[in-house]
């Protein structure tokens, strides 16, 4: 009989916004079909895929002072991620196809611009880098 070998994984460490965000994700695919009392549909598997990936980008690439976002679902079956401090709006809505499109605005700076992204490309730092920025400036002034 040989001795079996048993692997062993490194624990990874997830922002705690990717963990809110997990738990909030994990609540939303118990909503069931028209859980608006409408038509909304349940969150598409394609979505929660592309989330996963979002996360697993966001660890390689050390993102983990991003602020806690707002998780909600939308009637198409996906689901939006929403963060909204000091002027600055950002939203990446992973619809059933999985194709992220991130909407920003910067009230103060005046930049405003929304398109689909491809996770894979080295995007992430560029998206939440005025949420990260902001949050160590409000953190100083404390």
């Amino acid at each position: 009989m040989e001795a079996e070998t048993v692997q062993t994984v490194s624990p990874v460490t997830i922002p705690e916004w990717g963990l809110f965000v997990l738990n909030s994700i994990e609540k939303l695919l118990r909503l069931p079909e028209s859980w608006d009392s409408y038509d909304a549909k349940q969150i598409s598997p394609n979505s929660v895929k592309t989330l996963v990936i979002l996360l697993a980008q966001s660890i390689q690439r050390m993102l983990f002072d991003v602020p806690i976002p707002f998780v909600v679902p939308t009637v198409g079956g996906g689901f939006q991620l929403e963060w909204h401090q000091s002027g600055i709006d950002l939203e990446i809505e992973i619809p059933p196809s999985g194709k992220p499109v991130v909407s920003f605005v910067n009230v103060e700076t005046g930049a405003d611009w929304e398109r689909e992204i491809n996770l894979w490309d080295d995007i992430l730092p560029t998206i939440f880098e005025p949420l990260i920025s902001n949050s160590s400036e409000q953190n100083n002034r404390s």
